[in-house]
């Protein structure tokens, strides 16, 4: 019921179709530099889409209920802007948003006609895996990594440099690499050790980089797919077991790790000023949202106009209660763009959890076909990490981060069907013609 294309095909592909493979299979490594070259590899695709779909008129691709839910909600937060405090700011977060369409679709359109294109996909997450979490144990352990590149103070950034975002990127992107590697035609068994070998890497990465919200949301898709999915569901408990143990024992290990997770996190939540939800910085910025909410509750003030409003005194919880948003997806659009501009959000929240509930319920208590395959659940897992209300959250309009909200939607847009893969592999004739990846 996900799916926008029925099947995936294979085609003998143009030398633009391979050009955009190649920027489409670069996308997970450009996302380790920065947000520059992943929004342009993004909005090269994006283009490209739009450009053939008039030459080939594919407008098919745009009846389905993603593209028009996307389009009622650009059209909104573009109205948002232009009615807003500071229309010239908000404008730049807004106006160019629906490149995120296009890239989805032309990445969807990509996937669609050329089936090598996921099993690369797949290989170069593996290769990143491998590589930043030896490089990552290298920065633990010595201070600095592969490049010399130090190391933060309770924190590993390995290959990200600067940008303290590791743990956030391999928390999404581990729920699409479950996905790609259960569709793949091997002995379970395989799959189930390659699974259980990657789960534990990026749990040590992930723990390592110091982001506990990164961590929550990796237990949280973690706990999704192993206790949803056919192929890992009877091995859960295990697999649960197995990665409280390394995180345990990294714990014991590092006195650095264990000031981070555990006593920063104790004198956050409890000190000398008070007791707070999270920490006396987040309480007053989610405070301050909500101030700005209550003040428009409707529209909201603009998009990605918290860091501006914040300031003001109506609003503003002193010292701590202004930033460039507030460290939570739904408090920022609350106050941002209002009850009708989350509306969307909370209710693709409400949908996921309902087909969770259902697929426990047919899993548990009946004998009926379940209504998510395995490769469904886990990009579903990727989405919900997104849209999960109770943790802390990067700025909903980051073109970083978006791109990693936007990603699974282009797998989950197609239905890999690895049988008719392998039937056309077998194809000599059509094999020799795709010349392929």
């Amino acid at each position: 019921m996900f799916y926008l294309f029925e099947d995936i095909e294979n085609k003998k592909l143009n030398l633009l179709d391979k050009f955009f493979s190649l920027l489409f299979l670069l996308l997970p490594i450009a996302l380790i530099s920065g947000p520059f070259l992943s929004d342009l590899i993004l909005s090269l695709i994006g283009i490209y889409f739009i450009f053939i779909s008039f030459r080939d008129n594919l407008w098919n691709y745009y009846k389905n209920y993603f593209v028009y839910l996307f389009i009622c909600f650009y059209l909104f937060i573009l109205f948002n802007s232009i009615i807003s405090h500071d229309p010239f700011f908000s404008l730049k977060s807004s106006v160019f948003y629906f490149r995120y369409l296009f890239f989805v679709l032309g990445a969807s359109y990509l996937l669609k006609i050329n089936y090598k294109l996921i099993n690369c996909f797949l290989f170069i997450l593996i290769g990143l895996t491998v590589i930043i979490f030896f490089d990552s144990l290298l920065q633990f352990l010595y201070g600095k990594n592969i490049f010399g590149w130090n190391q933060f103070p309770s924190r590993v950034s390995s290959l990200f440099g600067d940008n303290l975002v590791m743990g956030r990127y391999f928390s999404h992107i581990m729920p699409i690499m479950f996905a790609l590697l259960l569709i793949q035609k091997k002995n379970n068994k395989k799959i189930l050790f390659i699974g259980i070998v990657l789960l534990s890497l990026i749990s040590i990465i992930t723990f390592l980089s110091g982001e506990r919200a990164a961590f929550i949301n990796l237990f949280i898709a973690s706990f999704i797919i192993l206790l949803l999915t056919s192929q890992f569901r009877k091995y859960s408990l295990y697999l649960f077991i197995l990665n409280i143990g390394i995180i345990f024992f990294l714990l014991i290990s590092s006195s650095n790790l264990k000031d981070r997770f555990v006593s920063q996190s104790i004198n956050q939540i409890n000190n000398e000023s008070g007791q707070y939800l999270l920490s006396r910085e987040y309480e007053a910025l989610f405070v301050t949202s909500f101030r700005m909410f209550k003040d428009k509750p409707i529209l909201g003030h603009g998009p990605n106009l918290f860091r501006i409003k914040c300031a003001d005194p109506k609003y503003n919880v002193p010292k701590w209660g202004c930033s460039t948003h507030p460290h939570n997806t739904y408090l920022q659009l609350l106050s941002e763009i209002g009850l009708i501009g989350t509306f969307p959000i909370l209710l693709s929240f409400f949908i996921v959890s309902y087909f969770y509930i259902r697929q426990l319920y047919i899993q548990w208590f009946t004998y009926k076909k379940s209504i998510l395959n395995d490769y469904q659940i886990c990009l579903l897992a990727s989405i919900t990490i997104t849209i999960f209300p109770l943790t802390t959250s990067l700025n909903f309009f980051n073109n970083w981060i978006s791109i990693l909200y936007y990603l699974p939607l282009c797998f989950l847009l197609i239905n890999p069907s690895v049988n008719k893969a392998n039937k056309l592999m077998k194809n000599e004739a059509i094999f020799q013609k795709s010349s392929n990846f």
